[in-house]
Formats: C-alpha cells, sequence, structure tokens
C-alpha cells in the first residue's frame, strides 16, 4: 500500500477527503495525490499525520512501532482520535485504574504477612 492509498483510508475513517485536508493544512488542491511520486517534504508529511491522529511509523512504513501490545495500540489510536475533552477523561479513568491497583495490591500484601 503507497503513502497516498495509506492517507486515503485514513481520511476515509476521518470522514474527511484530500481536497479537505489540503486546505485545511494550507497544501496546494491536488498535491497529496503527487506523493507518491513527488515526495513530499517532512513538514508535510508530519502535519497530515498530526491532522489525521495516525503515527508517522503507520503513514510511511504502513506498520506501527511494534513495542505495544495490540490492546496498548488500540487505547493509543483512541486517545488520538479523542479530542481534549475525550483525552482528560481517558487520563483521568486510566490514573483512577492504576491507583485503584496498587490499593487492592498494597492490602493483599500487607493481610498475607506473617506477624
Amino acid at each position: 500500500m503507497s503513502l497516498v492509498e495509506r492517507i486515503k483510508i485514513k481520511c476515509i475513517e476521518n470522514k474527511t477527503n484530500f481536497k479537505q485536508l489540503e486546505q485545511d493544512l494550507g497544501l496546494g488542491n491536488g498535491s497529496i495525490r503527487k506523493w507518491d511520486d513527488q515526495k513530499p517534504s517532512y513538514d508535510k508529511v508530519v502535519a497530515v499525520a498530526q491532522k489525521l491522529n495516525i503515527s508517522l511509523d503507520w503513514m510511511i512504513l504502513g506498520k506501527e512501532n511494534n513495542e505495544f501490545s495490540p490492546n496498548e495500540q488500540k487505547l493509543l489510536n483512541l486517545y488520538r482520535k479523542a479530542d481534549d475533552r475525550g483525552k482528560r477523561n481517558i487520563m483521568h479513568q486510566a490514573e483512577s485504574e492504576i491507583q485503584e491497583l496498587s490499593l487492592t495490591t498494597n492490602q493483599k500484601l500487607s493481610t498475607s504477612k506473617i506477624g
């Protein structure tokens, strides 16, 4: 799959198209379609990736960084798609879950000690 094809897929997922994306980013009309033949500048690639909430790895290479488990990648993708309020809620929920897990683990450790 080419760079342009990957961008097209993400445009569809984000309910936009090349024309709107180019307008939003101040790119020339039809410029994205040329990127398979004429390599774009780094700043344009970064701007498109940020606008579509996708990683540069996926946009350029067609694969995500393999350091994440499938669940971690799913959570990261959801976070990227969220607006600012959604991102705050995701972080708050994650922090609450971690704190609750930590308290539960500490309680189990303290009750298992022989004393």
